[in-house]
Protein backbone atom coordinates (compact mmCIF):
# COMPACT_ATOMS: atom_id res chain seq x y z
CA UNK A 1 0.00 0.00 0.00
CA UNK A 2 2.79 2.36 0.99
CA UNK A 3 4.33 2.22 -2.73
CA UNK A 4 1.11 2.63 -4.62
CA UNK A 5 0.89 5.96 -2.27
CA UNK A 6 4.06 7.31 -3.27
CA UNK A 7 3.49 6.33 -6.85
CA UNK A 8 0.46 8.33 -7.14
CA UNK A 9 1.99 11.54 -5.15
CA UNK A 10 4.77 11.36 -7.73
CA UNK A 11 2.29 11.34 -10.49
CA UNK A 12 0.65 14.26 -8.86
CA UNK A 13 3.56 16.14 -8.90
CA UNK A 14 4.63 15.28 -12.22
CA UNK A 15 1.27 16.55 -13.30
CA UNK A 16 1.04 19.63 -11.57
CA UNK A 17 5.04 20.34 -12.78
CA UNK A 18 3.47 20.00 -16.67
CA UNK A 19 0.58 22.30 -15.89
CA UNK A 20 2.69 25.37 -15.72
CA UNK A 21 5.25 24.37 -18.53
CA UNK A 22 4.20 26.73 -21.63
CA UNK A 23 3.66 25.02 -25.17
CA UNK A 24 6.84 24.61 -26.91
CA UNK A 25 7.10 25.17 -31.00
CA UNK A 26 5.41 26.59 -33.42
CA UNK A 27 5.93 29.63 -35.60
CA UNK A 28 7.99 32.51 -34.09
CA UNK A 29 6.04 35.82 -33.79
CA UNK A 30 7.12 37.98 -36.28
CA UNK A 31 4.21 40.73 -36.22
CA UNK A 32 5.15 44.34 -34.80
CA UNK A 33 2.77 45.84 -32.72
CA UNK A 34 -0.22 47.94 -33.99
CA UNK A 35 -1.82 51.15 -33.23
CA UNK A 36 -4.93 50.94 -32.70
CA UNK A 37 -5.73 54.23 -31.19
CA UNK A 38 -3.48 57.65 -30.09
CA UNK A 39 -4.27 60.63 -27.87
CA UNK A 40 -4.35 62.62 -29.88
CA UNK A 41 -5.30 61.07 -32.95
CA UNK A 42 -3.16 61.39 -35.95
CA UNK A 43 -3.45 65.04 -37.40
CA UNK A 44 -5.75 66.36 -34.73
CA UNK A 45 -5.79 70.11 -34.04
CA UNK A 46 -6.89 72.37 -30.86
CA UNK A 47 -5.65 69.77 -28.81
CA UNK A 48 -5.29 70.89 -24.92
CA UNK A 49 -3.85 67.87 -23.47
CA UNK A 50 -0.59 67.55 -21.21
CA UNK A 51 0.41 64.18 -22.34
CA UNK A 52 0.34 61.93 -25.46
CA UNK A 53 -0.73 58.15 -25.01
CA UNK A 54 -0.60 55.39 -27.77
CA UNK A 55 -2.94 51.61 -27.79
CA UNK A 56 -1.21 48.53 -29.44
CA UNK A 57 -3.24 45.51 -30.07
CA UNK A 58 -0.30 43.52 -27.90
CA UNK A 59 1.90 44.12 -25.11
CA UNK A 60 5.10 46.18 -25.92
CA UNK A 61 8.44 47.22 -24.66
CA UNK A 62 10.26 50.44 -25.05
CA UNK A 63 13.52 50.44 -26.56
CA UNK A 64 16.20 53.82 -26.44
CA UNK A 65 12.91 55.56 -26.19
CA UNK A 66 15.13 59.17 -25.45
CA UNK A 67 17.40 58.61 -28.78
CA UNK A 68 15.10 56.98 -30.99
CA UNK A 69 12.09 58.88 -29.95
CA UNK A 70 12.06 62.36 -31.64
CA UNK A 71 9.75 65.35 -31.27
CA UNK A 72 9.93 68.40 -33.29
CA UNK A 73 9.89 70.95 -31.72
CA UNK A 74 11.91 69.57 -29.00
CA UNK A 75 9.68 69.21 -26.00
CA UNK A 76 12.90 68.96 -23.49
CA UNK A 77 15.39 66.15 -22.54
CA UNK A 78 13.32 65.75 -19.27
CA UNK A 79 10.42 64.64 -20.99
CA UNK A 80 9.33 60.92 -20.14
CA UNK A 81 8.40 58.14 -22.24
CA UNK A 82 6.87 55.24 -20.37
CA UNK A 83 5.69 52.01 -21.15
CA UNK A 84 2.73 50.39 -19.24
CA UNK A 85 1.14 47.05 -20.70
CA UNK A 86 -0.08 47.32 -24.59
CA UNK A 87 0.18 51.33 -24.13
CA UNK A 88 3.07 54.11 -24.40
CA UNK A 89 2.74 57.19 -22.34
CA UNK A 90 4.91 60.34 -23.50
CA UNK A 91 5.36 63.41 -20.65
CA UNK A 92 6.74 66.46 -22.23
CA UNK A 93 8.54 68.07 -19.45
CA UNK A 94 7.32 71.68 -20.83
CA UNK A 95 4.06 71.72 -21.92
CA UNK A 96 3.03 71.90 -25.51
CA UNK A 97 2.94 75.50 -26.88
CA UNK A 98 -0.22 77.14 -28.00
CA UNK A 99 -0.65 77.44 -32.08
CA UNK A 100 2.46 74.74 -33.06
CA UNK A 101 2.29 71.62 -34.67
CA UNK A 102 4.06 69.11 -33.30
CA UNK A 103 5.98 66.03 -34.76
CA UNK A 104 6.79 62.84 -33.21
CA UNK A 105 8.77 60.01 -34.79
CA UNK A 106 8.84 56.56 -33.20
CA UNK A 107 11.33 55.15 -35.35
CA UNK A 108 12.94 51.65 -33.31
CA UNK A 109 11.47 52.57 -30.16
CA UNK A 110 8.66 50.91 -29.49
CA UNK A 111 8.89 46.75 -29.80
CA UNK A 112 6.01 43.87 -28.99
CA UNK A 113 7.33 41.98 -25.77
CA UNK A 114 7.99 38.93 -27.02
CA UNK A 115 9.80 38.93 -30.29
CA UNK A 116 11.05 42.80 -29.85
CA UNK A 117 9.21 43.37 -33.31
CA UNK A 118 9.36 47.00 -34.21
CA UNK A 119 6.16 48.95 -34.63
CA UNK A 120 7.40 50.21 -38.84
CA UNK A 121 6.84 53.80 -39.94
CA UNK A 122 5.13 54.67 -36.48
CA UNK A 123 4.91 58.63 -36.72
CA UNK A 124 2.18 61.23 -34.92
CA UNK A 125 1.51 64.99 -35.71
CA UNK A 126 -1.40 67.03 -34.12
CA UNK A 127 -1.74 70.81 -33.61
CA UNK A 128 -2.10 73.02 -30.55
CA UNK A 129 -3.78 75.85 -32.54
CA UNK A 130 -6.15 75.76 -35.82
CA UNK A 131 -4.18 73.73 -38.50
CA UNK A 132 -1.55 71.10 -39.41
CA UNK A 133 1.44 72.26 -40.84
CA UNK A 134 2.45 70.13 -43.79
CA UNK A 135 5.39 70.92 -45.25
CA UNK A 136 8.37 69.04 -45.38
CA UNK A 137 12.32 69.03 -46.08
CA UNK A 138 14.03 65.66 -47.07
CA UNK A 139 17.36 64.17 -48.22
CA UNK A 140 20.25 62.55 -46.98
CA UNK A 141 23.82 63.04 -45.48
CA UNK A 142 27.19 61.90 -47.22
CA UNK A 143 30.37 61.29 -44.65
CA UNK A 144 33.29 63.51 -46.22
CA UNK A 145 36.09 62.79 -47.84
CA UNK A 146 34.89 59.12 -47.77
CA UNK A 147 31.26 59.75 -49.40
CA UNK A 148 29.55 56.80 -47.53
CA UNK A 149 26.24 56.93 -45.98
CA UNK A 150 26.56 58.35 -42.18
CA UNK A 151 23.76 57.15 -40.20
CA UNK A 152 22.72 58.73 -37.25
CA UNK A 153 23.27 61.48 -37.43
CA UNK A 154 21.40 64.49 -36.33
CA UNK A 155 19.62 67.21 -39.09
CA UNK A 156 18.66 70.39 -37.56
CA UNK A 157 17.12 73.90 -39.00
CA UNK A 158 16.95 77.22 -37.64
CA UNK A 159 15.67 80.30 -39.05
CA UNK A 160 17.46 83.24 -36.64
CA UNK A 161 21.22 84.75 -37.94
CA UNK A 162 21.74 84.79 -34.75
CA UNK A 163 21.85 80.84 -34.17
CA UNK A 164 25.51 79.72 -33.58
CA UNK A 165 25.12 75.88 -34.24
CA UNK A 166 27.92 74.93 -32.51
CA UNK A 167 26.75 76.33 -29.08
CA UNK A 168 22.68 76.52 -29.69
CA UNK A 169 20.77 73.67 -29.32
CA UNK A 170 17.81 72.86 -31.58
CA UNK A 171 13.98 72.79 -31.27
CA UNK A 172 13.68 71.41 -34.75
CA UNK A 173 16.11 68.37 -36.05
CA UNK A 174 15.62 64.44 -36.33
CA UNK A 175 18.23 61.90 -37.45
CA UNK A 176 19.26 59.89 -40.58
CA UNK A 177 19.11 56.15 -41.17
CA UNK A 178 21.61 53.38 -42.39
CA UNK A 179 21.49 54.87 -45.85
CA UNK A 180 21.80 58.76 -44.19
CA UNK A 181 18.61 59.88 -44.96
CA UNK A 182 16.38 62.35 -43.44
CA UNK A 183 12.74 63.86 -42.92
CA UNK A 184 11.66 66.94 -41.34
CA UNK A 185 7.83 66.79 -41.59
CA UNK A 186 5.03 69.10 -40.40
CA UNK A 187 7.05 72.79 -41.12
CA UNK A 188 5.72 75.91 -41.67
CA UNK A 189 6.32 78.00 -44.40
CA UNK A 190 9.49 80.02 -45.02
CA UNK A 191 13.10 79.66 -45.46
CA UNK A 192 15.73 77.78 -43.25
CA UNK A 193 18.76 77.23 -42.62
CA UNK A 194 20.04 73.26 -42.33
CA UNK A 195 22.79 71.44 -40.51
CA UNK A 196 24.05 68.22 -39.41
CA UNK A 197 26.14 67.24 -36.70
CA UNK A 198 27.44 63.46 -35.36
CA UNK A 199 25.99 63.69 -31.08
CA UNK A 200 28.24 61.59 -29.92
CA UNK A 201 27.70 63.15 -26.50
CA UNK A 202 23.72 63.46 -26.99
CA UNK A 203 24.11 67.44 -25.90
CA UNK A 204 22.67 68.35 -28.95
CA UNK A 205 25.36 70.82 -29.75
CA UNK A 206 27.88 70.32 -32.78
CA UNK A 207 30.68 69.31 -30.94
CA UNK A 208 32.95 70.44 -34.03
CA UNK A 209 35.94 68.92 -31.64
CA UNK A 210 35.23 65.50 -32.33
CA UNK A 211 31.90 65.32 -34.25
CA UNK A 212 31.14 65.02 -37.81
CA UNK A 213 29.79 68.67 -38.88
CA UNK A 214 27.32 69.50 -42.33
CA UNK A 215 26.16 72.52 -43.18
CA UNK A 216 24.71 74.32 -46.23
CA UNK A 217 25.77 78.30 -46.49
CA UNK A 218 22.58 79.40 -48.27
CA UNK A 219 18.53 78.95 -46.90
CA UNK A 220 16.51 76.74 -48.01
CA UNK A 221 12.80 77.50 -48.76
CA UNK A 222 9.87 74.54 -47.73
CA UNK A 223 7.46 76.37 -49.93
CA UNK A 224 8.99 74.99 -53.09
CA UNK A 225 11.34 72.73 -52.20
CA UNK A 226 10.93 69.66 -54.40
CA UNK A 227 14.56 68.34 -54.41
CA UNK A 228 16.20 66.48 -52.19
CA UNK A 229 18.99 68.35 -49.94
CA UNK A 230 22.83 66.09 -49.97
CA UNK A 231 25.11 67.43 -46.89
CA UNK A 232 28.48 66.37 -46.62
CA UNK A 233 30.02 65.75 -43.62
CA UNK A 234 33.13 66.26 -42.43
CA UNK A 235 35.31 66.13 -39.07
CA UNK A 236 35.94 69.75 -38.14
CA UNK A 237 37.85 71.00 -35.06
CA UNK A 238 36.05 74.88 -35.84
CA UNK A 239 37.23 76.09 -32.22
CA UNK A 240 39.24 79.72 -31.98
CA UNK A 241 42.38 79.06 -32.45
CA UNK A 242 44.93 80.17 -30.19
CA UNK A 243 48.18 80.07 -28.90
CA UNK A 244 47.71 78.76 -25.46
CA UNK A 245 52.14 79.00 -24.36
CA UNK A 246 55.39 78.90 -25.14
CA UNK A 247 58.07 78.35 -22.75
CA UNK A 248 62.12 78.82 -23.50
CA UNK A 249 63.64 75.66 -21.97
CA UNK A 250 67.88 75.67 -21.85
CA UNK A 251 68.34 75.32 -26.09
CA UNK A 252 65.29 75.48 -26.97
CA UNK A 253 61.70 75.88 -26.50
CA UNK A 254 58.14 74.82 -27.26
CA UNK A 255 55.18 76.66 -28.44
CA UNK A 256 51.56 74.46 -28.09
CA UNK A 257 48.47 75.56 -29.15
CA UNK A 258 44.70 74.57 -28.41
CA UNK A 259 44.78 72.10 -31.61
CA UNK A 260 46.33 70.73 -34.66
CA UNK A 261 47.16 73.67 -37.13
CA UNK A 262 48.33 72.79 -41.10
CA UNK A 263 51.52 75.45 -40.99
CA UNK A 264 52.92 78.30 -39.62
CA UNK A 265 55.23 81.57 -39.69
CA UNK A 266 57.65 82.30 -37.45
CA UNK A 267 59.77 85.65 -37.79
CA UNK A 268 62.60 87.50 -35.80
CA UNK A 269 61.53 90.72 -35.05
CA UNK A 270 65.09 91.47 -33.70
CA UNK A 271 67.74 90.94 -36.44
CA UNK A 272 67.52 89.20 -39.90
CA UNK A 273 68.59 86.01 -38.84
CA UNK A 274 66.17 83.25 -38.96
CA UNK A 275 65.04 81.39 -36.11
CA UNK A 276 64.86 77.65 -36.80
CA UNK A 277 61.94 75.82 -35.73
CA UNK A 278 60.08 72.74 -36.60
CA UNK A 279 56.52 70.47 -35.64
CA UNK A 280 56.85 68.69 -32.80
CA UNK A 281 55.50 64.58 -33.10
CA UNK A 282 52.19 66.44 -33.37
CA UNK A 283 50.88 69.68 -35.04
CA UNK A 284 49.56 71.50 -32.11
CA UNK A 285 53.35 71.71 -31.11
CA UNK A 286 55.95 74.10 -32.29
CA UNK A 287 59.79 73.38 -31.37
CA UNK A 288 62.14 76.26 -31.69
CA UNK A 289 66.23 76.95 -31.71
CA UNK A 290 67.24 80.25 -30.31
CA UNK A 291 70.91 80.57 -31.27
CA UNK A 292 70.96 83.84 -29.39
CA UNK A 293 73.42 83.21 -26.41
CA UNK A 294 72.43 82.64 -22.57
CA UNK A 295 70.59 86.07 -20.95
CA UNK A 296 70.17 87.80 -24.72
CA UNK A 297 65.78 87.82 -26.21
CA UNK A 298 65.35 88.08 -29.63
CA UNK A 299 61.58 89.04 -30.58
CA UNK A 300 59.54 86.84 -32.72
CA UNK A 301 56.18 86.89 -34.35
CA UNK A 302 54.38 83.89 -34.43
CA UNK A 303 51.63 83.91 -37.30
CA UNK A 304 49.69 80.06 -37.46
CA UNK A 305 47.12 78.90 -39.93
CA UNK A 306 44.62 75.75 -39.07
CA UNK A 307 42.73 73.66 -41.56
CA UNK A 308 39.67 75.98 -41.45
CA UNK A 309 42.07 79.16 -42.97
CA UNK A 310 41.80 80.69 -40.07
CA UNK A 311 45.01 82.15 -38.62
CA UNK A 312 45.68 83.83 -35.01
CA UNK A 313 48.80 85.67 -34.08
CA UNK A 314 51.27 86.38 -30.97
CA UNK A 315 54.53 88.12 -30.51
CA UNK A 316 56.74 87.04 -27.37
CA UNK A 317 60.57 87.18 -26.25
CA UNK A 318 62.41 83.66 -27.08
CA UNK A 319 66.04 83.06 -25.55
CA UNK A 320 68.13 80.38 -24.28
CA UNK A 321 68.40 80.34 -20.74
CA UNK A 322 70.74 79.09 -18.20
CA UNK A 323 69.93 75.00 -17.60
CA UNK A 324 71.71 72.61 -18.52
CA UNK A 325 71.42 71.91 -22.43
CA UNK A 326 69.33 69.29 -23.75
CA UNK A 327 71.28 67.17 -25.90
CA UNK A 328 69.39 64.73 -28.18
CA UNK A 329 70.73 62.30 -30.88
CA UNK A 330 70.44 63.48 -34.01
CA UNK A 331 68.34 61.19 -36.19
CA UNK A 332 68.01 60.49 -39.87
CA UNK A 333 65.00 58.21 -40.53
CA UNK A 334 63.74 56.50 -43.97
CA UNK A 335 60.02 56.90 -44.46
CA UNK A 336 59.95 55.47 -48.00
CA UNK A 337 61.61 54.88 -51.04
CA UNK A 338 61.13 55.25 -55.16
CA UNK A 339 62.44 53.53 -58.05
CA UNK A 340 60.32 52.88 -60.85
CA UNK A 341 61.83 50.93 -63.92
CA UNK A 342 61.96 53.51 -66.99
CA UNK A 343 61.60 56.87 -65.21
CA UNK A 344 65.15 58.59 -64.39
CA UNK A 345 64.93 59.38 -61.13
CA UNK A 346 64.54 57.29 -57.93
CA UNK A 347 63.88 59.36 -54.80
CA UNK A 348 64.02 58.65 -50.72
CA UNK A 349 62.27 60.54 -48.09
CA UNK A 350 63.93 60.88 -45.38
CA UNK A 351 62.39 62.34 -41.59
CA UNK A 352 65.03 64.60 -39.20
CA UNK A 353 64.40 65.23 -35.38
CA UNK A 354 66.40 67.86 -35.44
CA UNK A 355 66.18 70.98 -37.77
CA UNK A 356 69.22 70.76 -40.11
CA UNK A 357 72.01 73.75 -40.75
CA UNK A 358 74.18 72.14 -43.51
CA UNK A 359 74.91 69.50 -45.82
CA UNK A 360 78.59 68.12 -46.38
CA UNK A 361 77.89 65.58 -49.02
CA UNK A 362 75.87 65.79 -52.32
CA UNK A 363 76.87 61.91 -53.75
CA UNK A 364 75.68 58.83 -52.46
CA UNK A 365 77.39 55.12 -53.11
CA UNK A 366 74.89 52.64 -55.01
CA UNK A 367 75.25 49.01 -54.09
CA UNK A 368 74.47 45.49 -55.29
CA UNK A 369 73.98 43.02 -52.14
CA UNK A 370 77.11 44.38 -50.44
CA UNK A 371 79.35 45.14 -53.80
CA UNK A 372 79.71 48.82 -54.38
CA UNK A 373 79.03 49.59 -58.22
CA UNK A 374 79.12 53.61 -58.46
CA UNK A 375 78.93 56.92 -57.00
CA UNK A 376 75.79 59.34 -58.12
CA UNK A 377 74.95 62.91 -57.22
CA UNK A 378 71.87 63.64 -55.92
CA UNK A 379 69.93 66.68 -54.73
CA UNK A 380 68.06 67.39 -51.53
CA UNK A 381 65.06 69.25 -50.63
CA UNK A 382 64.60 70.41 -47.04
CA UNK A 383 61.34 70.89 -45.05
CA UNK A 384 62.49 72.30 -42.46
CA UNK A 385 58.41 72.77 -40.85
CA UNK A 386 57.31 69.19 -41.63
CA UNK A 387 61.22 67.66 -40.85
CA UNK A 388 61.54 65.85 -44.10
CA UNK A 389 64.27 65.72 -46.28
CA UNK A 390 63.68 64.20 -50.35
CA UNK A 391 66.63 63.06 -51.74
CA UNK A 392 66.39 62.56 -55.84
CA UNK A 393 68.77 60.82 -57.67
CA UNK A 394 69.45 59.35 -60.86
CA UNK A 395 70.18 55.12 -60.67
CA UNK A 396 70.52 53.66 -64.17
CA UNK A 397 71.98 49.80 -63.47
CA UNK A 398 74.17 48.68 -66.75
CA UNK A 399 71.95 45.92 -68.44
CA UNK A 400 73.49 42.89 -66.49
CA UNK A 401 71.65 43.73 -63.36
CA UNK A 402 69.17 45.88 -64.76
CA UNK A 403 66.11 46.12 -62.69
CA UNK A 404 67.06 44.86 -59.30
CA UNK A 405 66.89 45.84 -56.15
CA UNK A 406 69.78 47.99 -54.97
CA UNK A 407 70.87 49.81 -51.98
CA UNK A 408 72.63 53.70 -51.78
CA UNK A 409 74.54 54.46 -49.21
CA UNK A 410 74.45 58.13 -47.64
CA UNK A 411 77.75 59.09 -46.00
CA UNK A 412 78.79 60.27 -42.41
CA UNK A 413 78.49 63.70 -41.63
CA UNK A 414 75.80 63.80 -45.14
CA UNK A 415 73.98 66.68 -42.67
CA UNK A 416 74.49 68.90 -39.99
CA UNK A 417 72.07 69.62 -36.94
CA UNK A 418 71.65 72.94 -34.89
CA UNK A 419 73.77 71.37 -32.60
CA UNK A 420 76.48 70.80 -34.75
CA UNK A 421 76.12 66.86 -34.85
CA UNK A 422 76.96 65.70 -37.96
CA UNK A 423 74.77 62.41 -39.90
CA UNK A 424 76.05 58.62 -39.59
CA UNK A 425 76.41 56.95 -42.17
CA UNK A 426 73.20 55.67 -43.48
CA UNK A 427 72.52 52.40 -45.83
CA UNK A 428 68.75 52.45 -48.03
CA UNK A 429 67.37 49.74 -49.42
CA UNK A 430 65.60 50.68 -52.69
CA UNK A 431 63.36 47.66 -54.07
CA UNK A 432 63.15 47.79 -57.95
CA UNK A 433 59.51 47.99 -59.22
CA UNK A 434 58.99 46.67 -62.52
CA UNK A 435 56.63 47.75 -65.39
CA UNK A 436 55.53 44.09 -65.60
CA UNK A 437 54.39 43.88 -61.88
CA UNK A 438 52.94 47.66 -62.08
CA UNK A 439 49.53 49.21 -63.93
CA UNK A 440 48.24 52.16 -65.83
CA UNK A 441 44.91 54.00 -66.06
CA UNK A 442 44.41 56.91 -68.68
CA UNK A 443 41.33 58.93 -67.59
CA UNK A 444 40.02 60.68 -70.97
CA UNK A 445 37.50 63.94 -69.96
CA UNK A 446 35.69 66.66 -71.97
CA UNK A 447 37.76 69.15 -70.86
CA UNK A 448 40.98 70.52 -68.61
CA UNK A 449 40.77 72.78 -65.31
CA UNK A 450 43.49 73.99 -62.83
CA UNK A 451 40.48 74.34 -60.41
CA UNK A 452 39.53 70.93 -60.35
CA UNK A 453 42.45 68.53 -58.91
CA UNK A 454 41.93 64.53 -59.79
CA UNK A 455 43.64 62.39 -56.78
CA UNK A 456 44.11 58.36 -57.57
CA UNK A 457 43.66 56.59 -53.72
CA UNK A 458 44.93 53.09 -53.15
CA UNK A 459 42.87 50.20 -51.18
CA UNK A 460 43.63 52.05 -47.84
CA UNK A 461 42.05 55.21 -49.00
CA UNK A 462 45.73 56.78 -49.68
CA UNK A 463 46.41 59.34 -51.95
CA UNK A 464 49.31 57.95 -54.56
CA UNK A 465 48.72 60.71 -57.56
CA UNK A 466 47.31 63.98 -58.13
CA UNK A 467 46.91 66.28 -61.06
CA UNK A 468 44.80 68.85 -62.51
CA UNK A 469 41.92 67.68 -64.67
CA UNK A 470 43.24 67.67 -68.10
CA UNK A 471 41.67 66.08 -71.24
CA UNK A 472 43.98 62.86 -71.12
CA UNK A 473 45.80 62.14 -67.70
CA UNK A 474 47.90 58.76 -67.76
CA UNK A 475 48.61 57.49 -64.56
CA UNK A 476 51.64 55.11 -64.46
CA UNK A 477 53.03 52.57 -61.96
CA UNK A 478 49.91 52.31 -59.98
CA UNK A 479 49.57 49.23 -57.57
CA UNK A 480 47.43 46.05 -58.94
CA UNK A 481 44.73 46.41 -56.71
CA UNK A 482 41.49 47.93 -56.73
CA UNK A 483 41.86 51.85 -56.86
CA UNK A 484 39.56 54.99 -56.85
CA UNK A 485 39.75 58.43 -58.67
CA UNK A 486 37.96 61.63 -57.16
CA UNK A 487 37.87 65.01 -58.01
CA UNK A 488 38.63 68.07 -55.67
CA UNK A 489 36.56 70.99 -56.52
CA UNK A 490 39.55 73.46 -55.59
CA UNK A 491 37.78 76.49 -55.38
CA UNK A 492 40.30 78.96 -53.79
CA UNK A 493 43.27 77.40 -55.74
CA UNK A 494 45.39 76.07 -53.09
CA UNK A 495 46.05 72.37 -54.54
CA UNK A 496 44.44 70.76 -51.58
CA UNK A 497 41.10 69.97 -50.15
CA UNK A 498 39.51 72.49 -47.89
CA UNK A 499 36.68 71.19 -44.69
CA UNK A 500 35.46 74.49 -44.70
CA UNK A 501 33.79 76.10 -41.25
CA UNK A 502 30.37 77.06 -40.29
CA UNK A 503 30.72 79.96 -38.05
CA UNK A 504 31.03 81.97 -41.86
CA UNK A 505 29.38 79.68 -43.31
CA UNK A 506 31.98 78.42 -45.76
CA UNK A 507 30.94 75.33 -47.00
CA UNK A 508 33.68 72.15 -47.42
CA UNK A 509 35.24 72.20 -51.25
CA UNK A 510 32.82 69.77 -53.10
CA UNK A 511 34.22 66.48 -54.15
CA UNK A 512 33.09 63.87 -56.77
CA UNK A 513 33.82 59.94 -57.08
CA UNK A 514 34.05 58.07 -60.02
CA UNK A 515 31.62 55.67 -60.56
CA UNK A 516 30.98 53.20 -62.80
CA UNK A 517 27.67 51.82 -64.63
CA UNK A 518 26.41 49.68 -61.74
CA UNK A 519 27.46 52.88 -58.79
CA UNK A 520 30.66 51.26 -58.24
CA UNK A 521 33.65 53.41 -57.62
CA UNK A 522 36.35 50.34 -57.33
CA UNK A 523 38.34 49.94 -60.39
CA UNK A 524 39.85 47.13 -60.61
CA UNK A 525 43.57 47.47 -61.84
CA UNK A 526 45.79 44.41 -63.04
CA UNK A 527 49.45 43.72 -63.07
CA UNK A 528 51.00 44.82 -66.98
CA UNK A 529 47.37 46.08 -67.91
CA UNK A 530 46.40 49.47 -69.18
CA UNK A 531 43.06 50.44 -68.62
CA UNK A 532 40.74 53.40 -69.90
CA UNK A 533 37.61 55.24 -67.87
CA UNK A 534 36.20 58.05 -69.07
CA UNK A 535 34.91 60.44 -66.42
CA UNK A 536 33.95 64.27 -66.16
CA UNK A 537 33.61 65.19 -62.89
CA UNK A 538 30.96 67.66 -62.19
Amino acid sequence: MLRIFFVIVISLILTGCANVVPPTGGPKDTIPPTLIKSIPSNEEVKYQGANVELIFDEAIALKNAKEEIIITPSTGKETQFLARKNSVIIRPSKPFESGITYSIAFRQAIVDLNEANPAEDLKLAFSTGEFIDSLKIHGRVQKWPEDVPAEKITVAIYQSDTFNILKSQPGIFTRTDKRGRFSLTNLKPGKYFIYAFEDKNKNLRADSQTELIAFLNDTIKTHHQKDSIKLFATKLDARPLKINSYRNISNYGIIRLNKNIVGYKLTNLTGDKKILSQFAQTQNEILYYPETVVGDSARVKLSVLDSAGFVADSTFYIKQTPQKPIKEIFKLSVIKTRNFEGEPNSSITLNTNLPLVKQLQDSLLVLKDTIPLFKRKFSAQYDSIYRKVEIVTQIQLPDSIKNTDVSVGLPAATFVSIFNDSSTALTIKIPARKQATMARLILESAKNSDKVLIQALNEKGEIIHQEPLRKRILFKNLPPENISLRAIHDTNGNNSWDPGHPTNKRPPEKITYYRNENGDRKIPLRANWELTVSWDPE
